[in-house]
């Protein structure tokens, strides 16, 4: 496989790292330990309500990244959203005046994930999904939790978050130091389903106290189903406190404390027999550091042909996970 590129985690980063190399000609394996492609860019269905219980909408700042999206919006695969969005603190909504503007996948999150995936995709490269990589050793031999070795590769990059990164490089790389620090905070996610819809002045709020940051009606999302659905993110501080509660734990305390939120509208709570499911993000948004972002918004060792992106290299953020992968992929081939 002398010749070939491994990367590690088919989020919005890796796949974008991938589609710009397979694009340029590279043979490309990528491996991550999900279903499917899109980390945190995910959507989870209950029959017939979806939830997008990760990343939330994207916002498109930067150049690259607007090319991208306008191109993705004209072949359908995201749309704006346009929430009745604001804050809510002791019951009081305060709905926000700012002019900016929300993208969403079509019709869940993953889309852009899966456009991604199928953009990189070659006969001469191979994708497995469901594969842990457990170590990876200099040569770049990867291996499984299956105890299946992967390699030679002459370039690998990984863009798993830094933690994992840390326990997968091996010690002696000098990818541990941009490594250092570079931390993320976990987050609970609150799935709830209801058979009858909320009459809420807002369809999304961020929360100022409480143990709950974020609330917002999936179903208000274009391309969704009209089923009534809930998602609620709690705050990190509730989630690192609560990091190895069961998701039924979770449920019981977080189903009580959205009740709590929704009480203005929802004054005898949450009807009995409700359908509700919690997920566990332990490496969810990216924690500041010192520099805060790479300089160059991800790592790259011409010596030890490795590099990392990310979007914990460029400030979080979907667009933050885009502009890294995409900005390494350009400089291995400016160097190719």
């Amino acid at each position: 496989m002398v010749g070939r590129t491994a990367i590690v985690g088919a989020g919005i980063a890796g796949l974008t790292a991938r589609q710009v190399l397979t694009a340029a000609g590279m043979d490309v394996d990528l491996f991550d330990k999900g279903r499917g492609p899109g980390g945190r860019t995910s959507r989870r269905g209950i029959d017939q309500w979806h939830f997008d219980h990760g990343a939330q909408y994207f916002t498109a700042r930067a150049p690259e990244f607007i090319q991208a999206v306008n191109r993705w919006t004209e072949e359908g695969h995201t749309a704006l959203w346009e929430p009745r969005i604001g804050s809510l603190m002791d019951g009081e909504f305060l709905e926000s005046r700012g002019s900016v503007q929300r993208f969403v996948g079509v019709p869940g999150m993953n889309q852009v994930a899966k456009r991604l995936l199928e953009e990189g995709s070659s006969s001469s490269g191979s994708t497995s999904f469901e594969t842990t990589i457990t170590t990876i050793r200099p040569g770049w031999f990867l291996r499984d939790t299956d105890d299946v070795e992967y390699g030679p590769y002459e370039k690998l990059i990984v863009t798993t978050p830094p933690a994992q990164a840390r326990a997968l490089v091996p010690q002696e790389s000098s990818a541990q130091v941009p490594l250092i620090g570079a931390e993320a905070d976990p987050c609970w996610a609150l799935m709830v389903a209801l058979d009858e819809p909320i009459d809420t002045p807002f369809d999304a709020a961020f929360i100022r106290d409480g143990s709950i940051r974020w609330i917002a009606r999936n179903n208000s999302k274009p391309g969704r189903p009209d089923a009534e659905s809930w998602v609620f993110h709690a705050d990190p501080v509730w989630s690192d406190r609560n990091i190895e509660s069961t998701p039924q734990e979770v449920v019981d305390e977080l189903t009580a404390h959205a009740g709590d939120l929704l009480k203005p509208w929802l004054p005898e709570g949450f009807p009995p027999g409700i359908r509700a499911v919690a997920h566990r993000w332990r490496y969810a948004q990216p924690r500041s550091f010192p520099g805060n972002t790479l300089p160059d918004d991800f790592w790259w060792s011409p010596e030890e042909n490795l590099g990392l992106c990310g979007d914990w290299c460029c400030a979080g953020r979907v667009e933050g996970a885009y502009l890294s992968g995409l900005r390494l992929a350009r400089r291995i081939l400016d160097a190719t």
